[in-house]
């Protein structure tokens, strides 16, 4: 037999000990979560958990785009992002699911760096509205804390007959009261699904 069949018999048998031994193993030890459970932006204060929000075939796509970039600084509240807003209709003796989604370049800017991968940390926060309301039980959703990444969220919702509005709002938040924070959404769109 020659050196290099032998050498393959050889590097086979250590090859399946060690993925035999890295199943046998499991995980490596669970680490303590680093976030505090107090930081609503990371833990909300009441889980809805997994919801079901099914729908049937699709009715309508409706699409609202703007790849300018528009920035706001600190406000006590939310405001809403401008050209963000789709009214849509659902016919008499109907109801239809609503799945709504957001997508955009995000920036926060203004807080210390370190403050972006140390909890708990300054965010920019997008609250989808349907009808005037967040649609999410917990309107506290972090979108970003970084200088600049793409991001996203959806929710779905079943609503009944007659004239809605969905429209996105965001505001920043300074957790420690310690930065002047600015905040930019660029090339952003929000799509509102309307399904059986």
């Amino acid at each position: 037999m020659s050196k290099l069949r032998t050498r393959k018999f050889l590097i086979i048998p250590a090859l399946l000990a060690l993925a035999f031994g890295a199943v046998a193993l499991g995980p490596g030890p669970a680490t303590a979560d680093p976030i505090p459970e107090d930081d609503k932006a990371y833990a909300a204060p009441d889980p809805n958990g997994i919801v079901t929000c099914n729908g049937g075939p699709q009715e309508a796509s409706l699409v609202q785009m703007n790849d300018v970039p528009t920035t706001i600084g600190e406000t006590p509240n939310a405001v809403l992002l401008p050209g963000s807003v789709i009214p849509f209709n659902v016919p008499g003796g109907d109801s239809d699911q609503v799945v709504v989604r957001v997508d955009a370049e995000a920036r926060l800017l203004g807080h210390p760096l370190a403050n972006a991968i140390v909890a708990p940390a300054d965010f920019l926060r997008v609250v989808v509205m349907l009808d005037g309301a967040p649609m999410s039980s917990d309107n506290d959703l972090m979108f970003t804390t970084d200088v600049g990444q793409s991001n996203a969220t959806q929710d779905c919702r079943r609503v009944g007959p007659g004239n809605h509005v969905v429209s996105v709002w965001w505001h920043l938040v300074d957790q420690a009261g310690a930065s002047v924070l600015t905040g930019t959404l660029d090339d952003w769109a929000v799509t509102v699904e309307i399904n059986d």
